[in-house]
């Protein structure tokens, strides 16, 4: 069985932790330091411009 080993960053910028307020943008990165902009959907208030 292969195994794969990814990160994830995410870094909070507001005070205003509210559900509907906060960043939902994250970075995945890979092994080879390949990586890409992801966000929720956006249905739960994510980025479009980031969903994988």
């Amino acid at each position: 069985m292969s195994r794969y080993k990814v990160s994830l960053k995410w870094k909070g910028d507001l005070e205003d932790f509210s559900y509907k307020e906060y960043n939902r943008t994250h970075k995945w990165i890979f092994g080879g330091g390949s990586y890409v902009k992801a966000s929720a959907a956006t249905e739960y208030f994510g980025n479009s411009e980031h969903e994988p």
